[in-house]
């Protein structure tokens, strides 16, 4: 699986969860091409809808948080495919790294293989959780790697591999929240050329430290002005949609 295929996917997946929280009912139309990144019909109309993720501006002490964060995830998505390919029973895989380590400097295809070997060894059943961590003196794994938790599950849809991280929660202000805004506005004639109405989603993951956010203020998030049909923030982690601007008076949805 190809960086392009991981990323579309990974956009149907935010969709997906924004459309169940947001209560809005939408039938996917085409989620394989660019500008905006999907089109769906909403009633009768076809609406594209461009996706865009949020991160700190902050660097770690290996590069950006964004950039080891992402490093992460290729060594954890390779171990999956690994895994994947031994045959062994489906997991549902946490690894949590040391983001004080510089990834860049890591070998990552390496690492990957002794991950997924290390979980393939545990030979875990359906509902069977194992939880590694280092012990400091056997070399188990490379030391990059603060954790595993590892469940045996009894179905491919359900054996998810992460590496979720933690850091400092950051407010999201309306400056933030503008200037992601008027990025994409300065595309929006390429949107209509597809669509001619389009809505814009800001996302923070929240289980990563680079897009550990607080949930915007009513009037940062009213006070936001975009030339989309709609535009919405979306915090995943929390559960919660907001509708930016004053067409949508910070309209917010939540699951419980």
């Amino acid at each position: 699986m190809n960086s392009s295929h991981r990323k579309k996917q990974f956009e149907r997946f935010l969709l997906e969860q924004f459309l169940a929280v947001a209560q809005i009912e939408a039938e996917i139309i085409d989620v394989s091409n660019e500008a905006p990144d999907v089109i769906i019909r909403v009633g009768e109309e076809l609406v594209g809808v461009e996706i865009t993720e949020l991160f700190k501006d902050q660097p770690g002490a290996g590069g950006s948080l964004q950039g080891q964060e992402s490093l992460a995830q290729r060594i954890v998505a390779r171990a999956s495919e690994l895994y994947r390919e031994s045959g062994a029973q489906h997991a549902h895989v946490f690894v949590n790294f040391s983001l004080g380590r510089d990834l860049r400097k890591v070998n990552r295809d390496e690492t990957a293989s002794k991950l997924a070997t290390f979980v393939q060894a545990q030979a875990l059943a359906p509902g069977q959780l194992v939880q590694w961590r280092p012990d400091y003196i056997t070399d188990t794994l490379p030391e990059v790697i603060n954790m595993v938790d590892m469940l045996g599950v009894p179905e491919a849809s359900m054996a998810h591999w992460s590496s979720p991280s933690a850091g400092w929660v950051t407010p999201m202000t309306n400056e933030r929240l503008q200037a992601r805004v008027n990025e994409k506005a300065a595309l929006l004639h390429k949107y209509a050329q597809r669509v001619t109405k389009n809505w814009l989603l800001l996302v923070s993951d929240g289980a990563k430290a680079s897009q550990l956010f607080e949930l915007p203020t009513k009037e940062d998030a009213s006070a936001v002005v975009s030339p989309f049909d709609r535009t919405f923030y979306l915090s995943r982690f929390k559960g919660v949609v907001l509708e930016l601007g004053s067409s949508g008076s910070a309209r917010m949805n939540s699951h419980a």
